[in-house]
């Protein structure tokens, strides 16, 4: 497999792999955590709970009485996807923290979803590690989780240092006239 072959295996193969992971997920959680009602339930002690959350707005739930808040937040949506593949078209083929980093910001297309199809976003871990700012920390999902990694590894890549160009290769001697 070619380089640049490699390069859309990796953001389309990561992008697809959380998008069901995140559906397969809400799915579950609305099957078997909604009904809980507004306590959900524990999994790692006080620290990590499934709790249903259907929010309207963006990440952390904000914006969500801004009208015609869902329309916005899927028209923005769009032209960040198309980004995504303009990036992953222009960067060079072995930028492999980039390729991982796309693909997990193209998992985010789970949220476009659950806009599209429910008119709101299903979260559902809430996370309290009993301090603030993270006592309890907003709820969120598994998209959420890619969107916010992937973003931190943007971040750090356009920090990294970018390799010199390499030299140009010296012009070979002309021949000479008089031999």
């Amino acid at each position: 497999m070619t380089p640049e072959r490699r390069k859309y295996l990796v953001v389309g193969g990561l992008a697809t792999l959380l998008l069901i992971l995140d559906q397969w997920t809400k799915v579950l959680v609305r099957e078997h955590v909604k009904p809980l009602g507004y306590t959900g339930m524990s999994v790692f002690g006080d620290v990590i709970r499934f709790q249903y959350v259907e929010n309207t707005g963006i990440t952390f739930g904000m914006f969500r009485s801004l009208p015609y808040a869902q329309l916005i937040l899927s028209a923005v949506a769009i032209p960040v996807f198309l980004l995504v593949i303009h990036l992953v078209r222009q960067s060079p083929a072995d930028h492999y923290r980039l390729h991982v980093a796309l693909g997990l910001v193209g998992a985010g297309i789970g949220n476009l979803i659950d806009r599209v199809r429910l008119g709101s976003v299903t979260d559902f871990v809430v996370a309290d590690f009993g301090f603030w700012p993270v006592n309890p920390w907003y709820a969120f999902n598994v998209a959420d989780a890619a969107l916010v990694v992937g973003a931190i590894l943007m971040a750090f890549d356009s920090r990294r240092p970018q390799p010199a160009p390499a030299p140009a290769p010296a012009p070979a001697p002309a021949p000479s006239q008089g031999d």
